[in-house]
């Protein structure tokens, strides 16, 4: 299998009796015609891969991190998983029109806080993006 895919793979986010704590964010298209840009989509894919996904756990950490994350990507969204408890999936829905950005996040026991910083970060690059390549596409926050 290749580093990115068409399809979502099988088996992201399924029931995980694990995980107690769910949270979500939507950024969705409030205006017929608009629609989020194919560049959006890809700036925001490889900023969070980058940032987050692949993100060390420690700064100064010599780790690799891949080693210790599964981390999906397909051509409207990632998911991954790190080794603190905290799941994550970004996904572009509606194509071919590209009318919303979800956030879905879940977390072990006690690893809230963590989920809640992921949550945060994975937003403000979101709305980021937006502003620099689709200002003008009307939207609201879910």
């Amino acid at each position: 299998s290749g580093l990115v895919s068409l399809k979502a793979p099988s088996g992201v986010w399924e029931t995980n009796p694990q995980f107690s704590q769910f949270c979500g964010w939507m950024l969705q298209c409030c205006e017929a015609g608009q629609f989020l840009t194919s560049q959006f989509l890809q700036v925001i894919l490889l900023r969070i891969a980058f940032s987050c996904a692949l993100a060390l756990d420690a700064p100064g950490s010599v780790d690799l991190p891949v080693l210790h994350r599964r981390c999906c990507i397909w051509k409207n969204g990632i998911y991954w998983g790190s080794r603190k408890g905290v799941e994550a999936l970004v996904e572009i829905r509606d194509p071919p029109q590209n009318k919303e950005v979800v956030v879905m996040l879940r977390c072990m026991s006690g690893q809230e806080v963590e989920c809640a910083r992921l949550r945060s970060t994975i937003i403000q690059t979101v709305l980021e993006v937006k502003k620099k390549l689709c200002l003008k596409v009307p939207t609201k926050e879910f």
